[in-house]
């Protein structure tokens, strides 16, 4: 069984992924703190990426879902609140020359969801950050 990431895992892969791509890291927001979980600059200062992340399982200890897959119904919600929050840093920024992603671990339930919107995200121009169970990023610019 491939490894389940927790929301933090996925943060770190993309944070590792943008600065082996010309991205210094501006914010993160580890361990269920509040705000944009990525915030990236390019080196050079031309490009802002604003990245709203979930995992595939529960990083609370206590939880009943924790090293458990999430079911298809919390994707569907995280993918909901995903969407949403995405929307939001869109429209919430003045800057030119501005990315938003939303960054998930690549799995069916995930996968299959984001299909769901695909032409939301198309139009809205989130891009998805696919974070495998190795930690490897691949990205999809709808």
């Amino acid at each position: 069984m491939s490894k389940l990431l927790i929301e933090d895992e996925v943060i770190k892969a993309v944070c590792d992924h943008l600065e082996k791509n010309g991205f210094r890291i501006k914010s993160v927001a580890l361990k269920r703190k509040p705000g944009d979980d990525i915030i990236a600059i390019s080196n050079d200062g031309s490009q802002k990426v604003y990245i709203e992340a979930k995992g595939a399982t529960s990083s609370r200890k206590g939880s009943s879902r924790f090293g458990m897959p999430f079911k298809r119904g919390q994707v569907k919600s995280h993918i909901a609140m995903a969407l949403y929050r995405a929307s939001v840093m869109r429209e919430n920024r003045e800057e030119n020359n501005i990315r938003v992603g939303i960054a998930l671990p690549l799995n069916i339930d995930h996968k299959e969801m984001v299909g769901m919107v695909s032409k939301a995200l198309n139009d809205l121009e989130i891009e998805i950050f696919w974070v495998d169970d190795k930690s490897n990023v691949f990205v999809v610019k709808n």
